[in-house]
């Protein structure tokens, strides 16, 4: 375990993140892709987290601004661009979480942050 990274101290850093994004309005628009529909149990091709904590993550996964759910897409836009802080590293390799993995349970399988997907 990394030392000071609790399950606590990972949802604080990404409910921060989700508030910042609810309050900058600054997620989603155009049409940047992403914007189809996932059939029931996840994207085609989509890698599915057998180990996804609903009970930690579950009202992560379902938020939504208006009417549309925050797109981790969004989120790592915001993080690069500065507008809201970095993700934990990862305790495979300490380069930033896959976000899309741990928050939503599924990812594209050709993830440049695959090895994240423990």
């Amino acid at each position: 375990m990394i030392s000071g990274l609790t399950a606590a101290s990972t949802l604080t850093g990404l409910q921060s993140i989700l508030q910042q994004l609810s309050t900058n309005r600054g997620v989603g628009g155009g049409t940047r892709g992403g914007g189809s529909v996932a059939p029931p149990g996840g994207a085609a091709g989509a890698a599915q987290s057998p180990h996804f904590n609903e009970s930690l993550f579950g009202e992560i996964k379902n938020r939504k601004i208006g009417s549309k759910t925050i797109k981790s897409r969004d989120v790592r836009m915001k993080i690069e661009s500065g507008d809201i802080p970095e993700l934990p590293p990862s305790k495979v390799d300490q380069q930033p979480m896959c976000l899309a993995w741990h928050t939503k349970g599924m990812c594209n399988p050709n993830c440049p942050r695959a090895a994240d997907h423990v």
